[in-house]
């Protein structure tokens, strides 16, 4: 693979990871400022999102381990964990359980 490739799969594979960032960072938003039976009624719902958005991982892990950079592949990783526990919280109608995952969340960097 040339560099010119290289560089085209990077900034292919930032594109794809910052879909992720956008994502949790609407997660975290729409968790901290509207009631969870709202979140609930949510069309797709919070888990299809995820779901989606898994597909969208699993690009990011061929493509990162093509340019091997796993580094961006477990950062997508973990921010989709935390938005599928953040699902499962919502569905689940689990108030305090989403409240720390929002705590979590906000912790980390990039958002």
């Amino acid at each position: 693979m040339t560099d010119d490739e290289k560089k085209e799969i990077a900034a292919i594979t930032r594109d794809l990871y910052e879909v992720i960032i956008r994502a949790a960072n609407r997660f975290l938003h729409n968790c901290k400022y509207y009631h969870i039976g709202f979140l609930r009624l949510e069309n797709p719902s919070y888990a299809e999102i995820v779901d989606q958005l898994d597909e969208i991982r699993s690009i990011i892990e061929i493509l990162c381990e093509s340019i091997d950079d796993p580094m961006t592949h477990t950062n997508a990783e973990d921010y989709l964990r935390t938005m599928r526990q953040m699902a499962e919280a919502i569905n689940a109608g689990d108030s305090d359980a989403l409240n720390a995952l929002v705590e979590e969340l906000s912790r980390r960097s990039l958002l």
